[in-house]
Parts: structure tokens; sequence; C-alpha cells
């Protein structure tokens, strides 16, 4: 057995002072950690190299070095110095099990409900979560709740309104990188993930897996209104919104209020000027490249949204979904005064000014009050002369398509003179 104490024994060799066997041991470790760093500082300047040669290679020489004895006769080594010969041992080990883990693809914790794989437990915990709906991380001011804490400290930069990522387009601010990289995608028009279903493409990876629930035919909340149907409670809750007239968003600026958060931050850049998306027609400009896309078709008389019960066309889904509500036999919101019925509640609203002599929206330029915000909007054409409908005939242009109709009945009527 080695004896503890021969830490205080003499060793010598011959052309040698005498040295303390405790001093030999502090030089071969400060010899170990100096070797150390050298080895990995040039492993790190080479190229091309296999990662797994590299592992077992410096686990091999960090071992002959830190553990090295001493040579020839008379060599003593303490308990101490085999205790860490044990425990670097162990570590090579264990580094060398880790690297031929990576190397060889097992995935040592396996989902039981997606069979994904994973090599650390704490990201098989954090995916596990996404089954569970296990939300343990939950913030202080609002009480949203994250799978992981990384989550949490970036959702909590929006309420201290700390956004280090600029948009250099549009100059639009993000708390989140993947919110900046999805944004910047509205400007290039790129749509990265594709459904393999129907092809259709996505900004992001949750509007595709938003978009799937469509093709799985399940509708889970239904409106008991207008029997439509959705797949996820929040698009439901918004959905009952557009029949309540419910609009919690209110624009700071000009007290506009919208009905969702993402509706109320595309109006936020008309009053910031932010139109980066430009007509090749008529050069006007947009905040959005959607809505630049359905101006478009004011210009090719496009019109891909077709009702299925009357056959009539529209230039966007938005203008086709209030088309439908003509057709809807249930209207279940009554006018107090006069007992017209309507199938949306804002409708009624609407209707409801015409008796009350309400007009809340006013054109700044020459006070003229409307009804309805799209009114106005027609409205303001006048002062910007954009004309935006063109008869094909003539070539006048007109503000509104209502004009533009009206306008084509004067060519029917000089044919029919003829």
């Amino acid at each position: 057995m080695w004896n503890t104490r021969f830490s205080v024994a003499q060793y010598k060799t011959p052309g040698e002072e005498t040295t303390s066997i405790s001093d030999k041991c502090r030089q071969q470790k400060d010899q170990s950690v100096a070797f150390s760093s050298v080895l990995i500082s040039n492993m790190n300047d080479r190229e091309n190299v296999d990662e797994n040669e590299d592992d077992d290679m410096l686990c091999s020489l960090l071992y002959d070095v830190d553990c090295k004895t001493f040579s020839g006769a008379g060599d003593v080594v303490s308990a101490q110095q085999i205790d860490d010969d044990t425990e670097t041992q162990n570590i090579c080990e264990k580094m060398t099990s880790k690297s031929k883990t990576t190397h060889t693809n097992e995935k040592r914790h396996k989902c039981d409900v997606c069979h994904k794989g994973y090599d650390r437990k704490n990201e098989f915990t954090t995916h596990q979560r996404t089954h569970t709906g296990e939300r343990p991380y939950l913030c202080d001011i609002c009480s949203k709740a994250f799978t992981t804490s990384s989550h949490l400290y970036e959702h909590k930069r929006i309420h201290l309104s700390i956004k280090p990522y600029t948009c250099d387009v549009c100059h639009k601010g993000f708390a989140q990188l993947s919110n900046f990289k999805t944004h910047k995608r509205t400007h290039t028009g790129e749509r990265p993930h594709v459904c393999v279903i129907c092809t259709k493409a996505f900004t992001s990876s949750y509007h595709l897996a938003e978009h799937k629930q469509t093709h799985l035919g399940s509708k889970s909340h239904t409106c008991d209104v207008c029997n439509k149907g959705f797949d996820r409670k929040r698009d439901f809750n918004m959905h009952k919104r557009t029949h309540m007239g419910e609009k919690l968003y209110a624009c700071t600026v000009c007290l506009k209020s919208f009905t969702t958060s993402s509706h109320l931050s595309e109006h936020k850049r008309t009053h910031l000027s932010i139109k980066p998306h430009m007509c090749d027609v008529c050069h006007r400009g947009f905040a959005q490249l959607t809505a630049l896309k359905i101006h478009k078709r004011t210009h090719t008389g496009e019109r891909p949204y077709v009702c299925v019960i009357c056959t009539k066309a529209f230039s966007s889904p938005s203008s086709l979904a209030a088309h439908k509500y003509t057709h809807a036999t249930d209207k279940p919101y009554a006018c107090e005064v006069c007992h017209m019925r309507f199938t949306q509640f804002v409708c009624l609203k609407i209707h409801q000014r015409t008796h009350t002599g309400e007009r809340p929206y006013v054109c700044e330029i020459c006070t003229k009050a409307y009804t309805t915000s799209s009114h106005l909007s027609e409205h303001k054409r006048i002062h910007l002369n954009y004309k935006p409908y063109m008869c094909d005939v003539c070539h006048a242009g007109f503000t509104q398509s209502s004009n533009l109709k009206r306008h084509k009945q004067t060519h029917t009527s000089e044919t029919k003179a003829k």
C-alpha cells in the first residue's frame, strides 16, 4: 500500500539537486496545464480535421501528461496523485463517449409521442412541453407563460420596449431575432415554408402549421351566428368580434380601433408614411406587400375570389367575406327605428348613423365628414388626384369603381344610338 506521507519524502536522481515530491508534483501539474493550452490552441487552428480524431487525441495526450508518474528506480507517487489519475481518466472516457455519440447520430432521448430524438436531456425536456402544454416560465407583468426561460427573457423585451433588431427598409424594430427575420420576408417576398399538400407558401413555419389545419377538416370551434368553423380558439374569438363590433386595439394617433393588434400595427404605418412597396403602373406606395398585390388588380381587372353561391368575383378575400353576408338568411341584428335587420352588428352600427346623422370620419383637408372609413378613403382620392379605375374604351380615370360603372353606360348608350 502507498504511504500517504510520502509527500514529505526526498527524491534524488544523478546530477540533480534534492527536490521534494510535492514540488515535483506541482511542476508536473503546471506542465500539464501549459501543454493542454498549447494543444487546444493548435487543434483550434487546424482545418478539415475529423472532430472525433481530435477528441481522441486530446484525451490520450492529456492523460499521458497529467497522469505521468516519475521514471526511474525509487520513484514515488502520492495517493492524491492516484485519485487525480482516476478522475482524469473518467473525464477522458466521458469526452470520448460524447464524441462517439455525436458522430454516430445516436439520440439517447426519444419522444414517445412523435419519436423525435435528442442528445441532451434538457432539449428533450423542453420538447416534451410541446405535447403536454406545460409552460413553467411565467411573465410577472402580463402573466403570459413560456416553455423556456430564454423565450420568457425575449418576451420581457416587449414590456421594456427593447427592440435591438431594426429593419433597414421600414425601420421597424423587433424584440426577437426570429420575428425580425420573418418580417424581412414581407419586403423580399420570400416564402420558404411550403405546404406539401397544396404547395401554398408562407413566410414562417408557424403560419404553415396554422395552414395545415385547414387540410385536416377539423373545426372544433363553430360560430353560433354565422356557423363558420375555426380550428383554433384564438381565431374563433377574433371572428366573434366581427359580429359584436368589438375593437379592442385603438390607434393613439387617430383613435381608430381594430379587432386585432396586427391590424393596428399595420395601420400605424399610415401615420409614419412608411410605404416601401410601390406600384409600377401608378407609382402609388403601400405599407404592405399584400396591399400592393390587391391594388395591382385594379389595373389588371383580376378578381380571383369568387362567391360559390352567385359566382360574383372580388379582388380581395376580405371583399368576398363581406359579400357572403348578403346571402345569409339569419339576420339577428335589428334596427330599433326602422326594424331593418342585419347579419353583422357592425353593419347595424353603420346603418344607425343614417338615423342619428353621425359622421365620425372627417377629412383633414376639407373637413367633409362620412359615416364609414371606406367612404372617407374614397373621398381623399379626389384631393390626391388619384384615379385607379380606368375606362378601357376612352381611358378616362375615376376615383371610385361606381363612377366608372356609370361612365361605361355612356359608351353603351352611344353604341345603341348608332
